[in-house]
This record gives structure tokens, sequence and C-alpha cells, in this order.
């Protein structure tokens, strides 16, 4: 009770997992033990000579005597000690015999080791955070890259509309012709009395100056 006290199942919670032990596969098979035409065989050994002073193998000591004493066995004998042990179970029901056997030489050693240590884990999640952080970084950019798209197409579209606009109200609205400037007049009348002035002057013959006594001697 002191013993079963320190176990829970077949395990010792103190105690810790070994660093090696040695594990077997085992399969078991069970028949009848010994056979009967085995069994006259055996008591004849010393275990068997032990085993038949029980008063429970009276038949099979029997059974062996008839086989000793008759120098020839014959048929009569034979089915005489095969009645015997067929009619007795004594030696199979007080007899167990265990076999052993190992099915097989193979070793198989299983071991533990580290397969990843501290610096490749760090590596390798470095690695793989640089990865991620690299694609994260150019999917922000392509998203800022679109956005920047969008807002100039809207804006170069809003401006179309705008100046289509503007060109339809300009063809829809009359056209208003601005009287001249009073100003004009006058500067139309002046410019033809210069012309006037100038087509004067030039219709005017050159007036030729003659002294007076010169024209005296011509009409003498």
């Amino acid at each position: 009770m002191l013993i079963g006290h320190f176990f829970q199942g077949d395990v010792v919670p103190a105690c810790t997992l070994p660093c090696s032990f040695y594990s077997y596969e085992t399969d078991r098979s069970t028949s009848t033990w010994p056979t009967k035409s085995w069994q006259l065989a055996w008591l004849n050994t010393s275990i068997g000579r032990t085993v038949l002073q029980m008063s429970e193998m009276s038949e099979y000591r029997r059974a062996l005597e008839l086989l000793n004493q008759s120098s020839d066995v014959n048929k009569t004998t034979t089915r005489e000690i095969l009645r015997i042990l067929e009619q007795n179970n004594a030696l199979e029901r007080n007899l167990l015999a265990i076999t052993v056997v190992r099915p097989n030489w193979n070793l198989h050693k299983v071991a533990e080791k580290e397969v990843l240590s501290l610096t490749s884990f760090l590596s390798q999640t470095g690695g793989l955070l640089s990865i991620w952080i690299g694609l994260t970084m150019i999917c922000v950019v392509e998203i800022l890259e679109l956005i920047i798209n969008c807002c100039y197409v809207f804006m170069f579209k809003r401006r179309e509309n705008q100046e289509h606009r503007i060109s339809s109200k300009e063809l829809a609205s009359p056209q208003i012709q601005t009287p001249p400037p009073k100003n004009s007049k006058r500067m139309k009348h002046n410019n033809k009395k210069k012309s006037n002035q100038n087509n004067k002057d030039k219709a005017v013959p050159n007036s030729v100056v003659v002294p007076l006594g010169e024209y005296e001697d011509t009409a003498d």
C-alpha cells in the first residue's frame, strides 16, 4: 500500500523520463502442452519423473508401465495407452510451458536531437519578416499609386466637363455687337479732311516766281 501510494498507474510522477530505454515488441500465442504423443516421452525425463510422483498421475504411471513392460508394443497395447492418455488431462492442467523467442535481432534506435537552434530560428524569422514587410510596402505603394491615378483621371474628367459646359453656353447665348465709340466718327472725319487736302495739294501745279524786270524785258 505504501509503494502503491507513489504510483499513478504505471508511472511514478517524481521520476523524470529516462534518457535511454529499451522496448520490445511482444506477440503471444497459446497451444495445449504437452501433446498426447509427447507426454510419455516427457515423463521419462528427470523433471517428468518428479511430476509423475503426484497422486493425480496414477493413470499416467499405469500407461508408462504398459509401455515399459511390453518389449514389443503391439496394436492392443498402443490402443490402451492412447485410451488412457485421451481420458486424462491432468498433465495439461498442471503444467505450463513458456517459451520466449525473439522474432528478430534487428535494433531500432530512436534518438532526439535539436533540429532548429536559436540562431537558425532567429535568422529564419528575420528572413520571413523581411519578405512580408517588403511585400506589404510594395502593396502600399501600389495602392497609393492607384489612388493618385484615380484622382488625376477624376480631375481631368471634371476639367473637361467644365470646359465642355462653358463652350456649350457660349454657343447657346446670342452674340452682342458693341457699338463703335463716339470719337471714331470724328477720327474718320478728320482722316477724310486730311486725305482731301492731300489730294488738292497734289492737283495744284507748282508756281514759278519770275522777277519783274525780266518780265518787262520779255514784254518789250
